[in-house]
């Protein structure tokens, strides 16, 4: 088996370094001088009276070796079928992957079939080994095989050895005073971004806050189905991402879309912050910079919102930051990221009172 293992090996070798003479022989050409070498995505005949030297590699097509025909060399086929005739001459292995083969005549070398039905007429004499794996065998009454007869070979398994489980402590407790400092810091690090946000666009700002405040449930809805989207377009790219050609379109997608969400969720909450931040400072009948405002706003909100996501609150902890996502992430799908004004609601819209006419 070692031998074998070896010419397995050589001739993939040799497939590989073969490969550039494809361009030739791919069209069907004839080889110069009948000398061996590689076609691909065609078949290759070698008829009576013909004589081949050096070998044979066929990738994507069908091989067969006709009555008379002599085949110096090992014969391997890769995605096709092996027809070896009674009386051709092979002198050398023959080697089968993903096609059926068929032999009726001598083989002065080891046989190999993977993936494959493997059928051995009455006049098949193997010299070699036959290996056959993945595929069934029929073996005509007058076949033979000198060597061994290697049917579907199952791996080793491997022995049963019982190992003294060890004991891994587990550290489940978090210490509450640094999940609290790392809240504390992920507040001031929001609220410094979103006073630096604001201080750039200020008026879209102001326009999803606004949004968010008057019209809150259209805002909310908007969120749900903006998230829903998201999973929708990006369930589709992952699909058309399979093909190579559409691959190169949608592999920026892929890229882009998330990061447009998560750009629209942090623009959402620092708007909200920013409108917390003028409430409060409204309260004492102060008058601070909207930059500031954001500043406080978003601080105190990021941090309110991720206590409630403590472990002391078991059931209702995630309400608070979803309902402040998609209250965020809806007011800027309406307002396009601050761009524009919402529509307004009936009953938000001012109506130009219109006196009833006089009647006769």
């Amino acid at each position: 088996m070692n031998k074998l293992r070896s010419l397995f090996v050589m001739l993939v070798l040799l497939a590989l370094a073969l490969l550039p003479l494809q361009s030739a022989q791919a069209q069907g050409l004839a080889l110069p001088d009948q000398d061996g070498g590689v076609i691909i995505g065609s078949s290759y005949v070698l008829k009576d009276g013909e004589t081949l030297t050096g070998g044979m590699v066929v990738i994507g097509g069908s091989a067969v070796l006709e009555t008379g025909s002599i085949f110096y060399g090992d014969l391997v086929v890769i995605g096709g079928s092996s027809t070896i005739e009674e009386g051709a001459q092979v002198n050398g292995a023959v080697v089968t992957i993903g096609g059926s083969l068929s032999i009726d005549t001598e083989v002065k070398g080891d046989v190999v079939s993977i993936g494959g039905p493997t059928l051995l007429e009455k006049n098949t004499h193997i010299r070699g080994d036959l290996v056959t794996i993945g595929g069934p065998v029929q073996k005509t009454e007058g076949a033979q095989v000198d060597g061994e007869l290697i049917d579907n070979p199952t791996p080793p398994t491997r022995p049963d050895v019982n190992i003294p489980a060890v004991y891994t402590p587990r550290f489940d407790f978090i210490n509450p005073f640094l999940e609290a400092l790392g809240l504390l810091a992920r507040s001031i690090g929001f609220g410094l971004f979103a006073g630096l946000i604001v201080l750039f666009l200020p008026e879209q700002t102001r326009r999803v806050s606004e949004a968010a405040v008057r019209q809150p449930l259209m805002a909310g809805g908007m969120g749900i189905l903006t998230f829903i989207l998201f999973v929708v377009v990006m369930v589709a790219l992952a699909l058309f991402s399979v093909l190579l050609i559409t691959l190169l379109l949608t592999g920026p997608l892929l890229i882009i879309v998330p990061f447009v969400l998560a750009a629209g969720w942090a623009f959402g909450l620092f708007a909200l912050g920013t409108e917390v931040g003028v409430r409060l400072i409204g309260l004492f009948k102060l008058e601070w910079p909207l930059p500031v405002s954001a500043v406080l706003g978003t601080f105190l909100l990021t941090l309110i919102s991720g206590l409630f996501t403590f472990d002391f609150i078991i059931c209702f902890g995630w309400v608070v930051p979803v309902f402040l996502s998609l209250l965020g992430v809806g007011a800027v799908a309406m307002t396009r990221f601050g761009t524009q004004m919402p529509s307004m609601t009936a009953d938000q819209a001012e109506v130009e009172y219109v006196p009833p006419a006089d009647t006769l």
